[in-house]
């Protein structure tokens, strides 16, 4: 990854963290709706609501945790570029 001007090699390494983390926040983005979905189809084809509803609140949480992890993460790369 090319090196913005005034950025030392350490700056650069924790630019690159950064990027990683939000591949791997995207890669949950990917996932999780089709995890939802199969809790959704548990539900509706079991009747059996004591463990998949609460574990598709769970997910619920999870997705908005990460959200406001992402939104972090991309504050801090931004700062970094100014």
């Amino acid at each position: 990854m090319p090196r913005i001007k005034g950025q030392n090699r350490q700056v650069c390494k924790v630019r690159e963290d950064l990027e990683a983390a939000l591949a791997a926040l995207a890669d949950h983005d990917e996932c999780a709706p089709f995890v939802s979905l199969r809790l959704g189809q548990a539900i509706r084809r079991t009747g059996f609501l004591e463990l998949p509803e609460p574990a598709q609140l769970d997910l619920e949480r999870m997705v908005s945790d990460v959200a406001d992890a992402r939104a972090q993460v991309v504050r801090a790369l931004e700062r970094m570029m100014e």
